[in-house]
Order: C-alpha cells, then sequence, then structure tokens
C-alpha cells in the first residue's frame, strides 16, 4: 500500500526483510504473514550466495534465516557472522539440531523461532518484529551477551506500551541522564528518537496484527488516528535526522 490508504502510511516499506531458506515452502509461509504489514519491503533467497548477493546491494534490516538451510555448517556460520554488524539475523527452524541452534546464536544471531507448525503470527512474533527493527536501526551488531547495561535498556523499552524518555529510564531502573549516556553511547542516538521509532512501529504493529478493528484494540481507532497523526507529524518535521536512519528504503527516498 502506499499514499494515505492505512494508517502509518509514512512507514511504508522503511524495514527491508530478507527470507533466506532452501525451502520454497518456508519462504512462501515468512511472506504470507509478513506482506499484511505495509512497512516492510521482503525479499527472498534459497541460495547464501544468492542471499549475500542481494545484501551486497540492498540494505537489509533484518534477515531470516533457515538454519536447516542445504548448505554446510561452516557456511551458514561464515554467512552469519559476515552480517551481522550491518543486519539483524533471527534464524528460524524446524528439525535442526540443538548444536547448530547454539552456534548459531553464538555467531550472532539474535533470536531462533521455531516453526515446526508453521509460521504463526502470534502476539511474540509480532514482538520479535519490533525488537528487531529497533536494534536493526540503532545497535544492528547487538548481543544480549555483550552489555548487560544495553540488554536492560533495549528489553524494558520492549515492555513499555508508550515509550517516553522518563518512563523508559524509570523502567530500566537508571536516571534520564544515564540512559541518554548509554543511548548516545551504544546507539549513537538521542533516546527520544529512538523512543519515537518504537511508538511507531511498536503501534503499527500493533495495529495490523489486530487487524485494524477498533473493538479488538485496547485504542479506539479514533485514538490511534490521532496518535498517528501527531507521529506522522514529528516524524515529518524531523525528517532531515530520520532520513539517515531509513536509508536504503523507500521513504528515505521520497
Amino acid at each position: 500500500m502506499t499514499g494515505n490508504s492505512y494508517p502509518f502510511s509514512f512507514l511504508d516499506q522503511t524495514v527491508n526483510i530478507l527470507i533466506v531458506s532452501s525451502s520454497a515452502e518456508n519462504i512462501a509461509q515468512f511472506k504470507s504473514v509478513l506482506k499484511s504489514f505495509p512497512i516492510f519491503s521482503l525479499s527472498s533467497a534459497e541460495t547464501l550466495q544468492d542471499a549475500t548477493t542481494i545484501m551486497a546491494a540492498n540494505r537489509i534490516h533484518i534477515c531470516f534465516l533457515d538454519l536447516c538451510i542445504n548448505e554446510t555448517k561452516a557456511a551458514s556460520s561464515t554467512f552469519i557472522r559476515s552480517i551481522t554488524n550491518n543486519t539483524v539475523c533471527n534464524g528460524f527452524s524446524t528439525e535442526c539440531s540443538a548444536t547448530r541452534v547454539i552456534t548459531s546464536v553464538k555467531n550472532g544471531i539474535l533470536e531462533v523461532i521455531n516453526v515446526s507448525g508453521g509460521l504463526q503470527h502470534t502476539p511474540e512474533f509480532t514482538s520479535l518484529l519490533c525488537k528487531s527493527i529497533i536494534v536493526a536501526l540503532f545497535y544492528p551488531n547487538y548481543r544480549w551477551w555483550h552489555d548487560d547495561m544495553v540488554a536492560n535498556v533495549i528489553n524494558t523499552l520492549l515492555t513499555l506500551p508508550k515509550a517516553t524518555v522518563s518512563a523508559w529510564a524509570m523502567k530500566a531502573g537508571i536516571s534520564a541522564t544515564r540512559l541518554r549516556t548509554v543511548c548516545e553511547t551504544k546507539f549513537s542516538c538521542s533516546p527520544k528518537y529512538i523512543s519515537f521509532f518504537y511508538n511507531c512501529y511498536s503501534l503499527v504493529l500493533s495495529y495490523i496484527s489486530r487487524g485494524g478493528e477498533s473493538e479488538k484494540k485496547s485504542l479506539s481507532e479514533a485514538a490511534v488516528l490521532k496518535e498517528e497523526f501527531k507521529l506522522k507529524c514529528y516524524f515529518h518535521s524531523n525528517y532531515s535526522s530520520f532520513s539517515y536512519l531509513l536509508k536504503g528504503t523507500k521513504t528515505a527516498h521520497k
């Protein structure tokens, strides 16, 4: 969708996702679930070489990698290590060995999801999408075991229904000044801007996940549209700052 056909259309195709699997069925499942979110631009590859070629030519924010792909363990490990400084890589598996999963996480996989029963559009998957977007935009080489403070800051942000700097700092158990220092040091960005993007993406993911039906949401349709208008105005008034974060996407070239 483009234009003003749905709330948050100003975020249309601002997140590029690559699905990598030797199984056409797995790729189709991911595309079927993710295509309902117009904020995503989707591409796919059936080999690691094809994936590498795509990533060399395009900015990919999030990669969903089949850990059971028909490639050697060494090739998979090399691929993961080669992309995780710039891209958030999530693994998925149907019957992959525990050893391969553990190795993948050590190599830089953010999360591993089990799709043995097919990919399900669950609240947990929506939460993973939100986390992946924020990490991809601000700290793509994040590893939860590297820095307890950063992990605390990221994880507490994801629990907030609506983030403000003061609420975020309080939830994390630190001062607003300390939060600002962590964000500017680790994320190279003000917590105000990180909060803004979190509020945008968490609300649009929730809105679309629930089908846009007001009776199914904690917020009424009118409240969502009012919030969307405020966020859109802030987005456009600070576009020069945000366009850098969204480089390599459709919106950044408008």
